[in-house]
């Protein structure tokens, strides 16, 4: 059941034991039978509605993991589409118990193996954290990376995993979506020397399918390697719950434009 279908059984469990409550009390005081309609009633829907009041709260704490600030490094590393993805996340446990989360890496079109991947997880020390497969599909892959000892509500997590896609993105244009919670997200293009960044844009798209387009505040280029062009932003989302989609697309008119792929 999704957030929005509980949320509405919810309202109407709720509108039910009123309707009932107050049938009963009509029932006691002015039927001469013994026999009350809406007595069971009442009871039933009590009983339902704290039955998805419970489950409410457990799913809230299971899945509504609150990111503080992620980041983002997409590295694009030739015109045949290969990319490497490196993600970093800060954040604070607001469930019960974390010992581990799950991820994904999915694409529209192009498929990799599990092996291809090349998949890596660590902690903000460096130290390396178990990553268990948990689809394996194509086009989609999903994972869960295991912390090294359960987190308690309230404690502070970060982490980091990256991630390598062959011919995933089209050249000279495409995107990528972000699906998390965090309101702040830092993003970092990285190209080869030899490709410029024409333009880029961040469009932030709610459940119901309305969007609007994000500020995207460049920020200072730092050096992750001496072959590669920096081109650093952070946006902040409105909701927590929407998906961000960045759209780039790119300068290849210089006459250097010849790699391509291994």
């Amino acid at each position: 059941m999704n957030k929005k279908l509980l949320d509405i059984t919810i309202i109407i469990s709720a509108i039910v034991s009123l309707i009932s409550g107050v049938g009963y009390i009509i029932e006691k005081f002015y039927s001469f039978s013994n026999f009350h309609l809406f007595q069971p009633l009442v009871i039933i829907s009590l009983i339902l509605l704290f039955i998805l009041y419970i489950v409410k709260k457990i799913k809230e704490d299971k899945f509504d993991l609150k990111d503080e600030k992620i980041t983002y490094t997409i590295k694009l590393l030739n015109d045949k589409g290969d990319f490497e993805l490196n993600r970093f996340v800060i954040g604070k446990v607001n469930c019960q118990l974390l010992t581990k989360r799950e991820h994904s890496a999915e694409s529209d079109g192009a498929s990799v193996t599990m092996e291809n991947l090349r998949l890596k997880a660590w902690d903000s020390n460096g130290n390396e954290l178990l990553v268990r497969p948990t689809l394996d599909r194509p086009t989609l892959k999903k994972f869960d990376i295991c912390f090294p000892y359960p987190l308690n509500k309230g404690d502070n997590y970060s982490y980091g995993y990256s991630y390598t896609w062959p011919q995933c993105f089209n050249f000279p244009s495409d995107y990528f979506i972000l699906k998390d919670t965090s309101l702040i997200e830092e993003i970092i293009l990285a190209l080869p020397k030899y490709y410029r960044l024409k333009n880029i844009v961040a469009t932030e798209i709610y459940r119901d399918s309305s969007q609007i387009q994000l500020k995207m505040i460049r920020g200072n280029n730092e050096v992750i390697d001496e072959s590669l062009s920096i081109y650093k932003y952070q946006i902040y989302r409105t909701k927590r719950h929407s998906s961000v989609k960045i759209e780039w697309h790119l300068d290849v008119s210089s006459p250097s434009f010849r790699p391509t792929g291994d």
